[in-house]
């Protein structure tokens, strides 16, 4: 795209247009989505660990019992 520039008084009535570009919107809303989806395997990944460490002290102390 070309702007044709014109010289004088003309050109002070040029004004800054924010510019929105839908790929940048659409990459930030799908990293966005990618970032929940992350949280939620994280999420999932920590409460599992969390459960087998649990499950784990319990062995130890029936062993221990034994």
């Amino acid at each position: 795209m070309q702007l044709d520039v014109k010289e004088g008084n003309e050109s002070s009535n040029l004004q800054l247009v924010p510019f929105v570009d839908s790929h940048s919107t659409d990459k930030s809303m799908k990293q966005s989505s990618v970032q929940k989806a992350m949280d939620k395997v994280l999420a999932g990944a920590i409460r599992r660990e969390t459960t087998l460490e649990d499950f784990c002290a319990k062995q130890t102390s029936e062993i221990k019992h034994l």
